[in-house]
């Protein structure tokens, strides 16, 4: 009351008793009809709207002395975000000639704020760009906002083979369409291809950074060129830019320049790629495609030709699809392994356009050859295969006979024929789910921790009569076993006790020694230390000398062994209110707490 008092008091010129008259009966509306605060107790409001807060208090940062001075403590507290944003929105929209200065002071304070590890997740770059792309065109300096967007491309060009790359990527695809966006457009093309990596700047353009908005004819053009280069993949990245957001001669000439530079007649990609052509209704430039197809289908299986079969069935003719359905079904009962698979994985890949009926013989006849225990690499492959084909038909709704599968469901456990498990624990007889459960609850308890995690994880997935107690109490016994060493399988087992609301501080602690280490072991659990953290963090606790000891350890296999997604997963604590205040990569204070 006595602040809205001084408010009336001094805009309205009134004597003081008439002040705090309309200060009461201006709150009295604000709570009993506007429905904007509430009176927790007498005499003490709180907004019932946080935007409404957000916003007040972004007006008092824009309009005070040294805004950016007020907000530098709170840089990455989830709490304050929208303030800051907000705050440098109203920036732009003073009407001062002094604006573009007092933009550019705030987006210079963020960028050189220096935050911790800001060098691997670029924190402070993304904060700066998302706060310029909230301003207004006009009140934000255009160098400013070309400075930030070449800062985001080499940034994901720096680090393109990393995780971080992704994060990093998907939120320069989230920014609102404007003069940053456009910036970044502007950036690219000055930027030097990186070697032949398939993952040169048009896969970037395509799949990571712009908007649809804002990929123009000068940004096509200056990537056409790369349709004749002589990595394939790379060259057909700059194909699909200038298909998909060219114009019809730009996209022909890029696709004429891509068929001239390979280096044979055959259709120098595979199909899965190729598929996108179609994707995009270019029908005439797939023709190439599909005559290499009909070619190599009836040939023995290579790299290329994986997928050609579906290529056909999809895209191809009416003859296309009978034909090619007839050679994969006659591949199922040849000899050949390497046929056998190929038919398997094509099948399973169109199986809606094929009979059912004789591939569910000629799979069962599969099955029943290989059996179990597994006799070859070979014959373990076409067991993959076959169970794939099997998970497919089923999908489709296709009645299907599970009892092929009970040898391999009853054999030892194996993670890539998991899905023969699941089949019959979720669509199997009474008995044969039974036979199942035991055989897995046996394995289970008598294999190494390794493996009886994985069976864990599977149970608490697809068993749906699963008992829940039972399997936790399973998984802290697993957690806290010695042997073997690391924390590969224990954090699937913590991330299991995590999704059912159990903790586990035993086996938490074991992995924040093991990460203190600066060796595989470490590494691998410092990681998945970190992504618990972001995960459950109401059921971790951490003494402060254990986490001054991770973040160095992340910060030196960071610099040391170029792996950044443990630093990541540490800084990502920040989106959880608990920023890690002093830059440890400088040691200054070891005695550094969570805030």
């Amino acid at each position: 009351v006595k602040q809205f008092a001084d408010g009336f008091q001094s805009v309205l010129n009134e004597p003081r008793p008439a002040a705090e008259r309309h200060a009461r009966a201006f709150l009295r509306l604000v709570v009993e009809r506007g429905g904007l605060m509430q009176e927790s107790e007498a005499g003490q409001f709180r907004f019932v709207h946080l935007t409404f807060q957000e916003y007040l208090a972004a007006s008092a940062v824009a309009h005070g002395e040294d805004p950016f001075a007020q907000v530098e403590k709170h840089l990455h507290d989830p709490w304050w975000r929208e303030v800051i944003l907000l705050a440098g929105g109203e920036l732009s929209r003073q009407r001062s000639y002094r604006v573009k200065s007092d933009t550019t002071a705030w987006l210079n304070g963020i960028m050189k704020a220096d935050t911790w590890a800001e060098k691997y997740v670029h924190r402070d770059l993304q904060l700066a760009a998302q706060s310029v792309a909230d301003m207004s065109e006009t009140g934000a300096d255009a160098q400013m906002t070309a400075d930030i967007a070449g800062r985001l491309v080499n940034a994901v060009l720096e680090w393109w083979d990393q995780k971080p790359v992704a994060n990093l990527s998907n939120f320069i695809r989230q920014l609102p369409v404007g003069h940053l966006t456009r910036a970044i457009a502007s950036a690219l093309p000055g930027v030097a291809p990186r070697g032949k990596s398939r993952y040169g700047i048009p896969t970037l353009v395509i799949s990571y950074l712009l908007p649809d908005a804002v990929i123009d004819t000068p940004l096509i053009a200056a990537y056409i060129e790369r349709s004749a280069d002589e990595n394939a993949y790379a060259a057909w990245d700059g194909v699909l830019l200038a298909l998909k957001h060219g114009s019809a001669a730009e996209g022909q000439a890029a696709f004429a320049r891509f068929r001239a530079g390979a280096a044979s007649g055959d259709w120098p990609i595979a199909a899965k790629e190729t598929s996108e052509l179609f994707a995009l209704g270019h029908h005439e430039f797939g023709e190439a495609a599909l005559a290499f197809a009909r070619k190599v289908v009836p040939e023995t299986p290579t790299n290329q030709s994986v997928g050609c079969a579906s290529l056909l069935v999809q895209h191809g003719t009416p003859e296309d699809r009978r034909a090619t359905i007839a050679q994969l079904i006659a591949d199922l009962a040849t000899e050949d392994s390497t046929r056998t698979y190929r038919a398997l994985y094509e099948l399973s890949q169109i199986a809606e356009y094929a009979d059912t009926t004789e591939i569910k013989e000629a799979v069962k006849r599969i099955l029943t050859r290989i059996g179990h225990p597994r006799v070859s690499t070979s014959a373990h492959l076409l067991q993959i295969a076959a169970v794939k084909l099997w998970t497919a038909l089923t999908n489709r709704g296709v009645n299907v006979d599970y009892t092929p599968l009970l040898p391999v469901a009853t054999g030892p456990w194996d993670e890539h024929l998991e899905e023969a498990f699941a089949l019959i624990l979720k669509h199997g007889s009474d008995a044969h789910r039974k036979a199942v459960r035991s055989n897995l609850k046996t394995q289970m308890t008598a294999a190494p921790s390794d493996k009886s995690s994985a069976i864990l994880i599977f149970l608490s997935r697809f068993d749906p009569d699963a008992d829940l107690r039972e399997l936790a109490s399973w998984a802290e016994e697993l957690a806290t076993k010695k042997e073997p060493p690391g924390g590969w399988r224990v954090w699937e087992v913590l991330r299991f006790l995590g999704e059912k609301a159990w903790t586990c501080p035993r086996s938490i602690q074991r992995l924040v020694e093991e990460a203190k280490a600066k060796d595989t072991i470490g590494r691998i659990s410092l990681t998945r230390l970190a992504l618990l953290l972001r995960t459950r963090p109401e059921n971790v606790a951490i003494r402060l000398p254990s986490v001054a000891a991770l973040a160095e350890a992340a910060l030196y296999f960071a610099a040391e062994k170029g792996s950044v997604e443990c630093v990541t997963a540490l800084a990502s604590l920040s989106e959880l209110g608990k920023p890690i205040e002093n830059d440890l990569s400088k040691k200054q204070n070891q005695t550094s707490t969570l805030s």
